[in-house]
């Protein structure tokens, strides 16, 4: 078995040559990373990919999005997603989902996007109340609450459906012993958590900061 290969600056230049980031969401990224602080939040043109990608295979209808930002992995799902599918997103800062906002109109899908603005905790447990179901989830959001995310989550995804968590690394920290953080550490238990379910057959990609993806078995 061969050694795995080095990621190194020249291999990922190639990468993005092969799959180029489309002007809609480059536009995203470069208004959002003129904000220096807020940069390194928004998602990996290389995961923007996969989501849509993954949005497309399964044909999902219901797309459930904790952590809009400035909209760009909203944009991408939307991109890709047919004329009748939903995506809601939430998030707590109207700032940020102004600028989405914008892009969204510019791209012509916010007839396919519902924004929930407040809690998200608060708002999982009404959409858990109401029994709604989603094809799909991903989270990307405050870290310190990935656990409950990830447990909402579960219940409001369809049997054969899948939850996706970004930053499963937490840059790098989770393999850290010395890091004992907030965050870290809840991203090390929603870790064990998906681990130890029964319902998810999950896998971990050493894309960006960590990204997992969680089936949920048609069996639970």
């Amino acid at each position: 078995m061969a050694d795995r290969t080095a990621l190194t600056a020249g291999l990922l230049a190639y990468v993005d040559s092969l799959t180029p980031e489309p002007p809609a969401l480059r536009a995203v990224r470069d208004e959002t990373t003129r904000m220096p602080m807020l940069a390194r939040m928004v998602s990996s043109a290389a995961q923007a990919r996969l989501l849509a990608l993954l949005v497309a295979t399964i044909d999902a209808r219901r797309v459930l999005e904790i952590g809009t930002f400035t909209g760009y992995s909203t944009l991408a799902m939307a991109l890709s997603a047919g004329p009748d599918c939903v995506i809601t997103t939430c998030d707590s800062v109207p700032r940020w989902t102004r600028i989405a906002k914008r892009h969204w109109d510019r791209n012509g899908v916010t007839g396919k996007i519902t924004l929930r603005l407040g809690d998200a905790g608060a708002t999982l447990a009404e959409l858990v109340a109401t029994e709604a179901e989603f094809d799909l989830a991903y989270i990307d959001a405050d870290k310190a609450s990935y656990p409950t995310y990830y447990r909402r989550c579960m219940r409001l995804v369809r049997p054969g459906g899948l939850v996706l968590l970004d930053n499963t690394f937490c840059l790098g920290r989770v393999a850290d012993r010395t890091a004992t953080d907030a965050e870290t550490e809840a991203v090390r238990e929603v870790n064990r958590l998906i681990k130890a379910d029964e319902r998810a057959q999950e896998v971990v990609l050493t894309i960006g900061d960590g990204l997992t993806i969680v089936r949920r078995n048609q069996d639970f």
